[in-house]
């Protein structure tokens, strides 16, 4: 079987706890693109958050983020495919966890919004390192 995508997640996977490629693996991704495999950044990450080593390769030419919200086209910007809640769906969000501590992320036209609680200690809500 002929692979032709591949599909890497980014956060505690592909990039180093710092956040950036090794040379070895940005090597590898190199070589998967020579051959014609087509591939894609995928996180849970907004468009605005991806990673200057991802974006620097000019072969990956999509990045599906926001945990899989949304689809963007790299090179442009350019919003293929989304899932949006809907207003009912985020009213009742809110209802069910008013009054609790909770965290929210909302992704907007690619740009993250989060509480300054959240921001400041995203461990504190039970976020990974």
């Amino acid at each position: 079987m002929k692979i032709t995508c591949i599909a890497l997640d980014l956060d505690g996977t592909t990039l180093t706890p710092q956040g950036s490629l090794r040379g070895k693996t940005r090597e590898a991704i190199e070589k998967a693109l020579e051959a014609g495999i087509q591939v894609v950044a995928a996180s849970g990450r907004s468009l605005d958050s991806l990673p200057a080593d991802i974006l620097a390769i000019s072969g990956i030419q999509y990045g599906i983020t926001s945990n899989g919200a949304a689809v963007y086209r790299l090179s442009d910007r350019k919003c293929l495919k989304q899932c949006k809640l809907t207003k009912e769906s985020v009213r009742e969000i809110l209802k069910y966890t008013e009054g609790q501590e909770t965290a929210f992320e909302a992704f907007i036209e690619g740009k993250p919004y989060a509480q300054k609680e959240y921001v400041e200690d995203p461990v504190r809500f039970g976020a990974t390192q």
